[in-house]
């Protein structure tokens, strides 16, 4: 039995409905992954060790006919163009320091928010899948631009790290809410635009961000890991094994098992439902991660 088929199983014997919902949604977005980071063989670094038996489609082979769904899509479009990248780019400008005469998003955007940065993020990948959903080439030179933008904050800071607000982790090991949350959200974005847009620089921005991450982290021991993992942290796990999908670079495959939050992952290895109360937005990322990882290693991390 596969690793993907036993933790459906265990899920499902764990006595909450809850559990085999959060499979049942596991298994879709983990193939979402998949497809992001395995479709194109010049786009993977590292091939799966666990077998696949299904793909889907990669979306630059699939094309909406007319109907309710390709009208969702042209106005997702719409709403993509509208966005200037100048614009969705001034906190991370300002927090590197970097002169910006654009005039700031209100809303989500709002400088000082944390928000700021997990919306550019999602907007790389929003617009990259979209290009390869339609062959819209404003969409790519849009996020081509930020891209060139998070490249020069980037090197203005010097160390790696790319934010809207500080680096106070680093500097003083604090990660506030959030803070791993809105990494992943950029780094997710940046793999998704030299996957789909064949960005070559946006990879090696994630390299870098990945990089200050190991840097920051191998400070931390094991149990202070897992304490900073209570705090919402998005998928760090599935990124940083993405990013090894990538390059191939073992360091962070060996960097995301770190990310791994025994609390949770742990409890439902051994048949224990411990997710009562718990967000599903802030769970489910840490299965995705967990089975990417077994995918691309055929390790138990336990």
């Amino acid at each position: 039995m596969d690793f993907m088929s036993e933790l459906t199983q265990r899920l499902k014997n764990s006595i909450a409905i809850k559990s085999v919902a959060l499979a049942i949604v596991l298994l879709a977005v983990v193939q979402q992954s998949r497809v992001a980071l395995g479709a194109d063989p010049d786009r993977r670094g590292v091939a799966p060790i666990v077998p696949i038996k299904a793909e889907a489609f990669p979306l630059q082979n699939v094309r909406l006919l007319e109907g309710p769904f390709q009208h969702a899509m042209e106005l997702d479009r719409a709403y993509l163009l509208s966005l200037d990248p100048d614009r969705l780019l001034y906190s991370f400008r300002v927090n590197a320091g970097l002169p910006t005469t654009a005039k700031p998003y209100g809303g989500w955007m709002t400088p000082g928010r944390a928000s700021c940065a997990e919306f550019v993020g999602h907007y790389l990948s929003a617009c990259a899948m979209m290009y390869a959903s339609t062959g819209d080439q404003r969409l790519k030179e849009n996020v081509n631009q930020v891209v060139t933008g998070f490249g020069q904050c980037q090197e203005k800071l010097g160390t790696g790290y790319l934010h809207t607000k500080p680096d106070n982790f680093t500097t003083r090991g604090e990660a506030p809410l959030g803070l791993w949350y809105q990494i992943h959200k950029i780094m997710a974005g940046l793999m998704d635009m030299y996957v789909y847009c064949d960005n070559q620089q946006a990879l090696q921005i994630a390299q870098r961000l990945g990089d200050w991450t190991k840097r920051g982290t191998d400070k931390f021991n094991d149990d202070r890991m897992q304490k900073m993992l209570e705090i919402e942290h998005g998928g760090m796990n599935e990124a940083l094994v993405n990013l090894y999908a990538l390059t191939g670079e073992a360091k962070y495959l060996r960097l995301a098992f770190r990310f791994n939050h025994t609390e949770v992952i742990g409890a439902a290895s051994n048949l224990q439902d411990n997710l009562t109360g718990k967000h599903s937005n802030t769970q489910i990322p840490k299965f995705v991660g967990t089975a990417r990882e077994y995918e691309l290693s055929g390790e138990d991390w336990l």
